[in-house]
């Protein structure tokens, strides 16, 4: 990969708030990530399984562990770039400058991110991004409606259970049709 291509990719990569496992090792040792993978050299190979069976066993301890979100599979993992590099910077690994720079680049801008962010709050982005993909696929329904989609209990707030208002706080902002006193009325003629 280019080292043009290299840098964007790491840009990119450094602004998510986690990724997969198999992918960070894909982007640390110069390569692309799986979706734009297309087969693995033997020497690279043996680099991805050192880092993921090192990564792994520092879950939950130095890295924190990222609940999968829809779209991934059950079994991946997915951890903070930033503490991912940290981690690295602790074992004194050589990183790629590119990656270095994207890192001290995103925290010049953004400032250091805490450490790991509460349930609730994890639950709230995905609420949020949740809601934003359903009301791309249906703008017509109602911050109530969406609120009580049982897609956002059970993928984005992990069956824990939220009042309609809050969640309706979390995303009233994201509804595409804000109109004051809009309600569906289940007395429209027809």
């Amino acid at each position: 990969m280019s080292d043009g291509k290299y840098e964007k990719m790491c840009n990119l990569w450094i602004k998510s708030h986690t990724w997969q496992l198999d992918d960070a090792i894909s982007i640390l040792i110069k390569q692309l990530p799986s979706a734009y993978m297309k087969s693995y050299e033997d020497s690279e190979n043996d680099k991805r399984i050192f880092f993921k069976t090192l990564a792994q066993n520092n879950l939950g301890g130095i890295l924190d562990l990222h609940s999968a979100i829809p779209g991934d599979a059950p079994s991946d993992i997915r951890i903070n770039p930033i503490q991912f590099i940290e981690w690295l910077e602790s074992l004194n690994y050589p990183l790629p400058l590119a990656m270095k720079q994207a890192k001290d680049n995103y925290l010049a801008s953004n400032g250091k991110p805490s450490r790991k962010l509460t349930p609730t709050q994890i639950h709230k982005h995905r609420c949020r991004s949740l809601a934003a993909y359903f009301w791309k696929q249906d703008p017509d329904l109602t911050k109530v409606e969406m609120a009580k989609k049982s897609e956002l209990i059970k993928i984005a707030c992990e069956n824990k259970i939220y009042s309609s208002k809050t969640i309706e706080g979390w995303i009233k902002d994201l509804n595409p049709d804000r109109s004051q006193g809009r309600r569906k009325s289940q007395d429209t003629p027809l």
